[in-house]
C-alpha cells in the first residue's frame, strides 16, 4: 500500500474482539522500537492499560498470567527485560487518556502535544466513543463530521492519523465498507479503510454458540 502516508487518515476498522486494538498497538510498538515518536490517543484504556499490554506483547508471556500475577522465574525474567526496553524507549511514546473526548477536545490535544513534539503518526482508539455534540443533527451527519474533522488534522499537521472504528453487528463474512458502523460517511472522508478480520476466530465463536 505504499506505507501511511503524512496528512492521510487510515481507518482501521473490525467487530468487538477481532484485534483491531491489539492491531494498532503491534504497529505502535514496532514503531517506538525504531524510534518513530508516536501519540496514542484513548478514549478506552488508561495508560496503565496500554503500558501493560506493551509489556506482554514484549515479553510474550501470556496475558492471563501476566494480570493474575502466576508468573514462573522466567516469566518475571522476561517481563523485567520488557518494562526496560519500553522505559528506554519512553520518549518515543505519548498516550494521552481521557474518555468523553469530543472530536475539538481531540484535536486540540493532537495540537498541544505536536507544538513540543513532532510525531511521526497519531493513533486515535476509537470512533465511536467520540462524544458526539448536544445538537439535532443526525448521527449519520455527526460522525461523519468527525471523520472529516480528523482528516483535516492529520493534514494539518502533516503526520498520519489512524482511527479505530467498530463496524455494525451482526456482519457476516468477510467485512465490507457498508458496514462500517454508523454513517456512510466515513469512507468517503478516510483515504484508507483497513479492516481486521480472522476467518478462524468466527468460526470458533461459532462452534461455541452452538
Amino acid at each position: 500500500i505504499g506505507g501511511l502516508e503524512p496528512g492521510h487518515l487510515t481507518v482501521l476498522a473490525g467487530q468487538t474482539s477481532m484485534g483491531k486494538t491489539a492491531y494498532a498497538l503491534n504497529m505502535t510498538n514496532n514503531w517506538i522500537m525504531n524510534d518513530k515518536k508516536i501519540l496514542f490517543v484513548s478514549l478506552e484504556m488508561t495508560d496503565k492499560e496500554i503500558t501493560d499490554r506493551l509489556i506482554v506483547m514484549n515479553s510474550q508471556v501470556p496475558g492471563r498470567d501476566f494480570l493474575k500475577l502466576t508468573l514462573n522465574e522466567i516469566q518475571i525474567k522476561n517481563i523485567n527485560v520488557a518494562y526496560n526496553t519500553l522505559t528506554d524507549k519512553a520518549d518515543n511514546l505519548d498516550i494521552s487518556y481521557k474518555r468523553g473526548l469530543t472530536v475539538e477536545d481531540i484535536k486540540a490535544r493532537c495540537r498541544k502535544k505536536y507544538s513540543s513534539k513532532k510525531y511521526d503518526a497519531v493513533i486515535v482508539d476509537y470512533l465511536q466513543n467520540i462524544r458526539l455534540p448536544t445538537n439535532h443533527r443526525s448521527t449519520n451527519k455527526q460522525v461523519g463530521q468527525q471523520t472529516l474533522q480528523l482528516r483535516e488534522l492529520a493534514g494539518e499537521l502533516e503526520v498520519p492519523i489512524i482511527l479505530l472504528s467498530q463496524l455494525n453487528r451482526g456482519v457476516e463474512g468477510k467485512p465490507k465498507l457498508k458496514h462500517l458502523r454508523d454513517s456512510g460517511e466515513i469512507e468517503e472522508n478516510a483515504d484508507e479503510v483497513w479492516f481486521v478480520w480472522r476467518p478462524e476466530y468466527t468460526k470458533d465463536i461459532e462452534k461455541q454458540s452452538n
